[in-house]
């Protein structure tokens, strides 16, 4: 199987050979794949935050952090790409 996973095509025989169903797959990409982690840009928010007197903010990470793979409602800026999070600073 090694030389056949190559490409999207490879990937594609990989996934028949598996035999696992796309929603199968995908919780069991959920259970191992945090939805949420302490990401550095996040983290230095929260530093400069509290170096103003604002530390609305600090308890939100270690919050997050206590149940990384739930869905938390109104946490989805946290659970962004890095890509999407580092654009929006």
């Amino acid at each position: 199987m090694k030389g056949l996973i190559s490409g999207p095509y490879g990937i594609k025989i990989w996934l028949q050979a598996e035999g696992s169903r796309d929603d199968e797959r995908c919780d069991r990409m959920d259970r191992v794949n945090p939805k949420y982690l302490l990401r550095n840009c996040l983290a230095q928010i929260v530093i400069e935050n509290a170096q103003r007197q604002d530390f609305s903010e600090i308890d939100r990470p270690s919050t997050l952090l206590q149940e990384p793979f739930k869905d938390q409602p109104g946490m989805e800026t946290y659970a962004l790409s890095l890509h999407r999070i580092g654009a929006s600073l």
